[in-house]
This record gives structure tokens, sequence and C-alpha cells, in this order.
């Protein structure tokens, strides 16, 4: 579905509109599993251009193999979002996931962000620990540190957390 708005009545028929405040652009792929039949549409490109401010981003999308693979899910595992400010590239980022899929499908157990703005780059990761249905415990660790903030929860049977722990072993006391 295209839906937009336009205060110039010349440009309400064009097929593509001009002279717009704000455009999104999707791209989506599609893909038919042969052995299953199930259809996907995944997004691969998304575009958002500010005419006001100058501001375009553009964001790509890369998913978990190929649609004929058996460890196929449509997860996204990759995501490089772009900011520029007219034509000049201002900021990348990139977040990489990876995922439990056994028995969970979909469950991240490490995710990696890196950005760079300007020429200066930035990394985080992220760690995820689960017991059965329950996320038991999340490690975070910042650019260019050699310790995390833990996160530890505990359970009762129905799945309800009962207790969640924040600590950050190695880190220096502040003074």
């Amino acid at each position: 579905t295209f839906i937009w708005t336009s205060t110039n009545a010349a440009s309400v028929f064009e097929s593509t509109p001009s002279n717009l405040l704000s455009t999104k652009t999707n791209v989506f792929d599609t893909y038919v599993n042969p052995t299953t039949k199930v259809y996907n549409v995944l997004l691969n490109q998304q575009t958002t251009v500010d005419a006001i401010t100058g501001i375009k981003s553009e964001e790509t999308y890369t998913y978990d193999g190929t649609v004929n693979s058996d460890s196929y899910y449509g997860l996204q595992t990759q995501k490089i979002a772009k900011k520029f400010s007219d034509t000049t590239l201002q900021a990348t980022t990139t977040v990489t996931t990876e995922y439990e899929n056994n028995p969970y499908i979909g469950r991240p157990k490490k995710v990696n962000t890196s950005t760079t703005y300007m020429g200066d780059t930035r990394t985080k990761e992220e760690l995820y620990t689960y017991a059965g249905a329950n996320l038991t415990s999340t490690v975070k660790t910042g650019h260019n540190t050699s310790y995390g903030m833990v996160e530890y929860m505990t359970y009762d049977v129905a799945g309800n957390i009962l207790t969640k722990t924040i600590s950050a072993p190695g880190a220096p006391v502040a003074i």
C-alpha cells in the first residue's frame, strides 16, 4: 500500500509524487518455501528522506540464509543503518544478531552493535543466557571495556520473575 499526502493540488495525480515534505520507501523480497509452501515477505531496504532538514536514512536488512535451507526462519541477522546530511554520510550503525534456534526459535543469544560517527567507531556487545523458557542472565559490554554489566534473573515455577540482580564485576571502583 502506498499512502501519501500533498498540499500541492497539481501533484496529487502524479504516479510518483514530487515536492513532498518527507518520504519513506520500502523494498521487499518475497520467497516461497518449495517444501512447506510458506510465503514470506521480508523487508530488504528502507529509505526515509526529510526534505525540510535534508536528513536521509538508509537501512538494509539481512536474514538467516535462503528460504530453501533447513536453518531458515526469516530472522533478521543484520541491520545496517546509514544517516546522511544531504549527500554526506554522517553515521553508520551495524547491528548483528545471533540466535538460539533449538528448541526455541528466534531467541537472541548475542547482539553486536558498531556505530561510526564522523570517523569515530564505538562498539557494544550483549550476551543472553536462558534456562528453559526463561532469560537467566544478560551481559552487556561497552566500547573498549574489559568488564560487562551483568543481570541475573530468577523465576518461580510459573515463569514470573522473582529477583533481578545487577552487577559489574571487574568495573573500576568509583572514588
